[in-house]
């Protein structure tokens, strides 16, 4: 059995579980993504999608997919998948701001998702499952605000221990508090990651503008993006980060390794190259 038949995704329809099988990977789940109201549950590793099986059967099997099995949700999973009151959708998204580690609430998961995005300079820490959002608290919560979302508090940032001096001296200032009206989280059920942390080739790499120059880098760096060709690891050279990416994300079947950082490419080093050619960039070896 070859490997786009042992693909598959799952989706949950009114508490019932089935799977997404016909194509490959990124098909299916190009496929998923585009049906409504779908919400990706990172605890259950499913998409939780709003309406009729009938309606999701048909939309998939127009786009020449088939939906298997349907298992009922147990009634002890149903209730423990309830979110706490007080929280229309229940979903949550992590984000740290200036060392504080927030719970961002107030809409489904997709829609806080693209106000995160919209950020400039947002990045996001695929270990942790965690946002962090350059700028003040007061700057990011007035963006929020705007769009009716909400911050809750989940940590402060961490301090160094005490150190006492010999001599008396200033003392170093603390980290500046939280704005008064940032309440602690009342509950502690969070949406840890969004979808793209599990379903995406690109993990949110930053885009060269937003990573930081370090003092020790070498003012000609040039950017570059691990590939492997022809079972060769080989390097991507000659523009920036987000062009190269765009080029590579345009090879049909090309996947990224989560694991080894590297995207694999399913075409011999001179089809790559020849699709890389016309717009600037080329491989080199490592």
């Amino acid at each position: 059995m070859n490997r786009e038949q042992n693909s598959r995704i799952k989706i949950r329809v009114d508490n019932i579980d089935y799977d997404v099988t016909g194509g490959d990977f990124q098909q299916i789940l190009a496929a998923v993504k585009a049906l409504p109201n779908r919400r990706f549950n990172g605890q259950l590793k499913l998409w939780e999608v709003t309406g009729s099986i009938e309606m999701v059967r048909g939309q998939l099997e127009n786009s020449g997919f088939t939906i298997e099995g349907g298992t009922p949700v147990s009634e002890a999973e149903q209730s423990a998948a309830q979110p706490p009151s007080g929280n229309s959708s229940g979903d949550r998204i992590n984000v740290e701001i200036a060392g504080h580690e927030m719970a961002l609430t107030g809409a489904p998961f997709q829609t806080m998702l693209e106000a995160v995005k919209a950020l400039p300079d947002r990045r996001f820490d695929g270990e942790r499952k965690i946002w962090s959002l350059a700028g003040s608290l007061t700057e990011i919560k007035a963006y929020f605000q705007k769009r009716g979302l909400s911050l809750e508090i989940r940590s402060a940032p961490s301090e160094s221990p005490a150190v006492h001096p010999i001599e008396p001296g200033p003392a170093a200032a603390p980290p500046s508090p939280p704005p008064d009206d940032f309440l602690p989280p009342q509950d502690t059920w969070y949406a840890e990651a969004d979808e793209e942390d599990f379903y995406s080739e690109d993990p949110f790499p930053p885009t060269p503008d937003a990573q930081p120059a370090a003092a020790s880098q070498p003012a000609n760096r040039r950017d570059q993006i691990k590939v492997i060709v022809d079972n060769q690891p080989m390097v991507v050279v000659g523009g920036s980060f987000s062009q190269m990416l765009a080029a590579i994300k345009e090879i049909p079947g090309r996947r990224f390794d989560g694991q080894s950082k590297q995207w694999l490419l399913p075409v011999d080093k001179e089809s790559a190259q020849q699709h890389l050619t016309p717009k600037g960039f080329h491989l080199e070896a490592l």
